[in-house]
């Protein structure tokens, strides 16, 4: 069907990169994918894999968020500080996913999406961090001045990680991009990784009144995320009484995995809840 595209900024102005104390500062952005007719249309906010400056063509590769649009949601993409070169890091990163929920959940209807069911879908790096905020059961807050008004949770209803590097607190050279010198020393940088980790996440929530669904999508022939990845984390939802399931998607790659048929079939299924 007809996709109307638009942009809209979802914080005032925030740093968002800093270089030789310079710091550089910008307004977050909002990606939206929207059918033209219909609805009210499923409402999915995603964070994409990085790093990448903006969600933008890049930020949308093969034309993902417009197919699913196309096939009947309302997709927006959420163009987040994603580590410490951006100012993100720990807790920043999570607390922009946390604001442009709210900011979606507010600005939905405009596009004839629903807002009472938000599905946060996390693509690569993107699913570490979604997950991140998935499983923590007390909304990430923006700082005062960071976010534009939201309306309703600034939790997701719902969750899909697609070819998700879940393990990346786990990771030390990974997460070194995500500590920022405020938690450079040891019992600090321990105290971010874990609260930054979705298994240990999973282990020290587990599943209760507040817990949401979960789908896990992967491709069997990605090399950047392999397939132990997700299995793994499948484990540690189910252990801890998640309603969480995996799917493959076979002969799928890290890229691929984003125009299979199957991909975009599981997902509308999922975030309309069926």
């Amino acid at each position: 069907m007809p996709v109307t595209v638009a942009h809209v900024l979802y914080t005032p102005t925030v740093p968002c990169a800093t270089s030789f104390s310079v710091v550089t500062r910008c307004q977050l952005e909002l990606f939206i994918y929207a059918p033209t007719s219909g609805g009210p249309w499923p409402l999915i906010v995603a964070v994409t894999g990085g790093p990448v400056s903006k969600v933008s063509d890049e930020g949308d590769p093969d034309g993902f968020g417009r197919s699913l649009a196309g096939q009947g949601a309302v997709f927006i993409g959420a163009w987040y500080r994603e580590n410490i070169d951006t100012d993100g890091g720990y807790p920043v990163t999570f607390q922009d996913i946390a604001c442009a929920i709210g900011v979606a959940r507010r600005i939905g209807p405009t596009y004839k999406a629903d807002p009472a069911r938000v599905t946060l879908l996390g693509y690569s790096f993107g699913g570490w961090a979604g997950a991140v905020v998935a499983l923590t059961p007390t909304p990430f807050t923006p700082d005062p001045g960071s976010c534009n008004p939201t309306s309703g949770s600034l939790r997701p209803d719902a969750f899909v990680g697609l070819d998700g590097a879940y393990t990346v607190a786990q990771d030390t050279s990974a997460f070194e991009l995500q500590v920022p010198s405020v938690y450079a020393n040891e019992a600090t940088r321990a105290a971010a990784a874990a609260a930054s980790d979705p298994y240990l996440l999973a282990k020290k929530y587990p599943a209760g009144a507040g817990s949401i669904p979960i789908l896990l999508l992967q491709g069997t022939a990605d090399e950047a995320v392999t397939v132990d990845v997700p299995t793994s984390f499948e484990s540690a939802l189910t252990a801890a009484g998640y309603h969480s399931s995996l799917w493959m998607v076979p002969g799928a790659d890290h890229m691929s995995v984003l125009s299979a048929d199957s991909t975009f079939a599981w997902i509308l299924a999922f975030a309309k809840g069926t």
